[in-house]
């Protein structure tokens, strides 16, 4: 756990709150309000075997959290999920994907925009865990980590860039 000199809980409804969710575990991330400034960050690793049980999981570290409990500005959840697909802009391909991200069709569909690319990553988040966390948190927005990554992508002189992201076992 590592904390800024200039974090103050006083103004922790100006800050933004980033979580990480994996089966590997959670951490979350506060950054100032303003200018993106990292004021707290903490991580928890736990390993959990399945994706039906992250809610569980989540809400007991939720409320060993006194941090978490509080009324951020905005909230943002990044997860690794390993049912998203690369889909271009349209709108027609979007509903054809849903197949790839919610094959048991128990999770809610999420996507997000890469303007560089113009294609969207389209992904599925366990229903349970997404009802959990929009009745703790509100002003929450959902973030596939690729897509962060390809949103921030750095250039590059070579032709063949890549970033490889791990979590847990998985590779993206």
């Amino acid at each position: 756990m590592n904390t800024a000199k200039a974090f103050d809980v006083n103004k922790i409804n100006e800050y933004r709150l980033s979580i990480q969710v994996g089966l590997d575990g959670f951490s979350f991330l506060v950054f100032s309000g303003n200018n993106d400034e990292l004021l707290h960050c903490k991580k928890n690793p736990v390993k959990i075997s399945s994706s039906k049980l992250i809610a569980r999981h989540f809400s007991d570290w939720i409320k060993a959290e006194p941090l978490l409990n509080l009324n951020y500005k905005n909230v943002e959840i990044l997860t690794f999920e390993d049912h998203f697909t690369l889909i271009p802009g349209e709108e027609l391909l979007l509903n054809e994907a849903d197949i790839l991200v919610n094959p048991d069709n128990d999770r809610q569909i999420f996507d997000n925009y890469v303007a560089s690319d113009d294609v969207k990553i389209l992904f599925g988040v366990n229903r349970e865990l997404t009802q959990t966390i929009e009745r703790l948190f509100r002003n929450v927005s959902w973030t596939h980590p690729v897509a962060s990554v390809l949103n921030q992508f750095p250039t590059s002189e070579k032709q063949n860039t890549g970033i490889i992201l791990q979590s847990g076992s998985n590779f993206y």
